[in-house]
């Protein structure tokens, strides 16, 4: 009977990732430690922790070593809204992102929305997402073939582009579409998630009337808890990307320690390991992440060991993360997770 316990989220856990969508040109943003950017991952997410409201920061900075670093940032806020005898989720988040040495900047603002059908033992929660983008770059330091000057030999940046249609900045909307499905599976608690992202397919062509839509993103997501002792819970997770024929992995697990009550008000420690990877792609890097949840604080900071074939490059320098995550308890305590689906 126990083995039976056992065994029944493992394989819920390996269906999750054989069911994962494999052929969906480029990527989204993406973190290490994606539990730690709920609503830039799916929409259904929002308001889903037990508590009031949340505030969530999460910076990463990735390659130094090969010139200009990668820089991503995400800011979001999300709460619980009574209308009438309802109750519904709203919240805000922010994103900025710069790469490569002309600066490619993407940055944009996302307004999300969820609603949630309370079960006997489970939860289903939907979620919509919408918001405006601003895609740019700066070509200050940069050169293009056709500043190609034979009187020097070589490439002179007071030259002018000749590219006449050619534009700096580019607005765009987006919307996104999440579900998320939880049940209480004896002492396991397991959440399933799955979201579309650029349900419009925008269009971000830096070339006026040019169209160049943007394709749908593909999101899935797999948790469960379960404890291992009096004090001490696994967590195994897996976070799935896919858009057009590019593909994003995350896999591995958390390892948490309860805290006796104690006057500095640590409540837990907790540790991990993950893989980036993929299908039919390089595995790119392990992935170690340390927290702690202090006061209403959980704390996270992680790092990306390169293990791709770009390691000799950097030196097999990765990326740096850093998030912190404060939830609010206030006077009404959220119940979109209700206690045993307590974070």
């Amino acid at each position: 009977m126990v083995q039976n316990k056992i065994m029944r989220p493992i394989l819920l856990f390996i269906l999750v990732l054989l069911t994962c969508p494999v052929s969906m040109l480029g990527q989204d943003i993406h973190f290490s430690q994606a539990g730690t950017t709920p609503l830039i991952y799916n929409p259904a997410l929002t308001g889903n922790f037990y508590g009031s409201w949340r505030f969530a920061h999460s910076f990463r900075s990735q390659w130094n070593a090969i010139g200009q670093p990668y820089n991503t940032l995400s800011l979001s806020f999300d709460k619980s809204i009574n209308v009438g005898r309802k109750k519904i989720y709203a919240g805000i988040a922010l994103l900025d992102d710069k790469s490569g040495v002309i600066g490619l900047h993407k940055s944009g603002l996302m307004l999300s929305g969820a609603y949630q059908f309370l079960m006997r033992n489970s939860i289903l929660r939907l979620g919509v997402q919408a918001g405006i983008f601003n895609l740019g770059y700066n070509l200050n330091g940069a050169t293009v073939p056709g500043q190609y000057d034979h009187s020097i030999g070589g490439f002179n940046p007071d030259l002018p582009y000749n590219e006449p249609n050619l534009g700096e900045s580019k607005l765009y909307p987006d919307l996104n579409l999440g579900a998320l499905y939880k049940v209480l599976l004896g002492k396991y608690n397991t959440e399933i998630g799955v979201a579309v992202f650029h349900v419009n397919q925008p269009n971000y062509s830096f070339y006026g009337a040019d169209s160049i839509k943007l394709d749908m993103t593909y999101k899935t997501h797999f948790t469960i808890k379960f404890p291992v002792g009096e004090k001490l819970n696994i967590q195994p997770a897996a976070y799935f990307i896919s858009m057009a024929h590019a593909n994003n992995l995350l896999i591995g697990s958390d390892v948490l320690l309860d805290v006796p009550p104690n006057k500095n008000r640590l409540h837990a420690l907790y540790a991990g390991a993950y893989l980036r990877t993929g299908f039919d792609r390089n595995t790119d890097a392990i992935i170690a992440v340390l927290g702690a949840k202090l006061f209403q604080f959980n704390i996270g900071i992680s790092y990306d060991l390169n293990i791709s074939q770009l390691q000799k490059a950097p030196q097999i320098q990765g990326a740096f993360e850093l998030s912190l995550t404060y939830t609010g308890m206030g006077k009404q305590i959220n119940p979109a997770t209700i206690p045993c689906f307590r974070q």
